[in-house]
């Protein structure tokens, strides 16, 4: 019903991709680059970087359709009307349910790059960086399905790849440490201390002030005799 009335529409994805947004203009939607800059200059900039968007380009990552693929997206999906009520229903059931692999996985398929907002003749540099980053949202995406499969090692592959591109994405650097975490757990709880402490470490590369994990680290390596390793982290 959204896409009835306005002629043109985008979806963008909030930060935590917990929600989504959708935008509407009786006019072709494009994205000023310096207007937008400007805009979130100042104390704005700062909000944004404890969010974790350090740059327009982490903004521009969490754009996700445009009009062509949102209305494809969309083409055969019931209409929630006052009747029905579909989402009063389904959205509250939503919240208690185990998110599921399969519509990641179709959503993803309609996924378009921002650098399609973006006038021909910006920057060559900056588009490149765009592309870059839907590549590694891209990878995100895929492994947070391989995740919801349990199939963690393989998301953690897919996580390892997408941070290479976008070290900056938190979103990714989030779901690496949670497995890191787990996996060093894991690894500890079967007296695999070695393993236990290259995930530790992996771990506290993402989450340097985390201090339960840092003592645990510290633990470890005192129970490999390594005291010097030990006080480092007891010390930090």
């Amino acid at each position: 019903t959204f896409s009835s009335v306005f002629p043109h529409v985008q979806l963008w994805e909030t930060l935590g991709a917990g929600d989504y947004l959708l935008i509407g203009s009786d006019r072709p939607i494009f994205l000023d680059l310096a207007s937008l800059t400007n805009r979130t200059a100042g104390v704005i900039q700062k909000d944004m970087e404890e969010a974790g968007v350090r740059e327009i380009t982490d903004l521009l990552s969490h754009f996700f359709m445009g009009d062509k693929a949102l209305r494809r997206y969309v083409q055969e999906t019931p209409i929630n009307t006052d009747d029905n009520a579909l989402l009063e229903f389904s959205s509250p059931k939503g919240l208690y349910q185990p998110p599921q692999a399969a519509p990641l996985e179709e959503f993803i398929l309609f996924r378009e790059p921002a650098v399609t907002l973006l006038d021909s003749s910006e920057d060559p540099e900056f588009r490149e960086r765009l592309e870059k980053n839907f590549s590694a949202k891209k990878l995100f995406l895929e492994a947070k399905a391989d995740f919801l499969r349990e199939e963690k090692e393989q998301a953690m592959k897919g996580l390892e790849k997408s941070l290479s591109l976008y070290p900056e994405d938190m979103e990714v650097r989030l779901l690496l440490g949670r497995l890191y975490l787990s996996r060093s757990q894991r690894a500890r709880s079967r007296r695999g201390f070695s393993e236990a402490v290259s995930n530790l470490e992996k771990f506290l590369d993402i989450y340097p002030q985390d201090l339960p994990s840092r003592l645990e680290l510290a633990a470890l390596y005192h129970q490999q005799k390594k005291g010097e390793k030990a006080l480092e982290h007891y010390k930090f």
